[in-house]
């Protein structure tokens, strides 16, 4: 076993020792699938005019919250924008990319960061993920978020336009390629189509709730999405996975994509997550 393994390994351990109250799903999975919450969602979209935060409200049936995104940095329509979706438990997740880009590199783009709702803290977090439907809904939202931000970019010039992120990022680039694909080009890093893999079968269950362990074709039903996202131009979809990672395992998610466009990276979920030049490097190859 090497470190790789080993850390990601201790991560899911210690987080299992809290007990089910702060746990994925542990109010139930009672959820809609997917497609009807994505497409349910009502929101109030306001594009940019300054670089600065902007709170997007967004609703589902009962479930509201408030959306973000951040233009970090603009240099004009005809310049390529990555809009990158931050991973789980990230919530400062402007901090993380000002950390990540090098001032070379952030100089000839356009920066745009999205989070989820319920991601200013972690007593938010731990109540967005109680229940599979605030969870859904939650990662939902920022698909949403990304295509309105993709249609305003459209108007603004002709510049690529790539959508990115980290793990739970990684699932939102690839729910909007699944279902919207409006975008130039998708880079999910640690990430799949095979959501449900990770709570079923890798060592993050030890992350999920009992009950919610005891109903993995639900978990199923809600999270897969493998289906969908084969339909698209899988050829715009350049991923990076982990040889290693014991989350986002590299078997059950790597053959949803084209075999060329795959990059496997000899590390783990975390060791991978905090390597700032491969991540780097990964979302501005081509640009």
């Amino acid at each position: 076993m090497n470190i790789h393994i080993i850390l990601d390994t201790i991560t899911a351990e210690i987080g299992g020792l809290y007990g089910d109250r702060y746990k994925f799903f542990r109010e139930g999975i009672n959820s809609n699938s997917i497609e009807e919450i994505i497409n349910g969602i009502k929101m109030d979209f306001k594009p940019p005019v300054l670089s600065s935060e902007y709170i997007i409200p967004v609703n589902y049936g009962e479930n509201t919250g408030y959306a973000r995104y951040s233009l970090i940095q603009w240099r004009g329509g005809n310049y390529p924008t990555i809009i990158f979706h931050h991973g789980s438990g990230q919530h400062n997740y402007t901090g993380f990319l000002k950390r990540m880009f090098s001032k070379s590199v952030i100089e000839n783009i356009n920066l745009i960061g999205v989070s989820i709702p319920f991601n200013r803290n972690i007593k938010e977090y731990l109540y967005c993920i109680g229940s599979l439907e605030r969870f859904v809904f939650s990662i939902c939202s920022s698909v949403r978020i990304t295509e309105s931000l993709g249609g305003w970019l459209r108007s603004m010039g002709d510049g690529k336009i790539i959508s990115g992120g980290i793990s739970l990022g990684g699932w939102v680039s690839n729910l909007h390629f699944a279902y919207f694909e409006t975008l130039d080009e998708y880079r999910p890093m640690f990430s799949g189509a095979a959501l449900d893999d990770l709570f079923n079968n890798s060592i993050y269950k030890k992350l999920t709730a009992l009950r919610a362990g005891d109903n993995p074709g639900e978990i199923t039903r809600v999270l897969n999405f493998e289906k969908k996202f084969s339909e698209g131009n899988i050829q715009k979809v350049y991923p990076l996975l982990a040889e290693y990672d014991q989350y986002v395992r590299v078997e059950p998610q790597r053959s949803i994509y084209k075999q060329e466009n795959v990059t496997v990276v000899k590390a783990g979920h975390i060791t991978g997550s905090l390597n700032y030049k491969v991540l780097m490097d990964h979302l501005t190859k081509g640009i």
